[in-house]
């Protein structure tokens, strides 16, 4: 879970980049389900992929409160769900994905 969660917040953090710097991006997706078999995924202490999760939620703070009303708008395209994505819901994903793996963390810490 937390490898996996490091990989999202890269993976959400250059989406936001990629719309915030281009006209209309296209977003790359990728197979979480490979990146997770990655070695670095499989064998990484987790103090790395906390270390890079606290960083890169550290750099999205930073960027959002830097943001204008029109960068907030702006928008690229997921060819994945076919539809378009803002700014706004960029970040959104990016706090409710890591607080939605905390919560799931717990559930397994209190079942074990």
């Amino acid at each position: 879970n937390v490898h996996h969660v490091a990989d999202a917040a890269v993976n959400l953090y250059s989406r936001l980049k990629f719309v915030l710097s281009m006209p209309y991006p296209t977003i790359m997706p990728f197979d979480q389900d490979v990146w997770a078999q990655m070695p670095d995924a499989t064998t990484a202490d987790l103090t790395q992929s906390l270390a890079l999760i606290r960083s890169i939620h550290g750099r999205v703070v930073r960027l959002a409160q830097s943001l204008t009303d029109e960068q907030w708008e702006r928008k690229g395209f997921h060819p994945g769900n076919q539809s378009e994505i803002s700014v706004t819901t960029l970040i959104g994903k990016i706090d409710w994905h890591g607080d939605a793996h905390i919560e799931q963390i717990k559930q397994v810490l209190a079942a074990a």
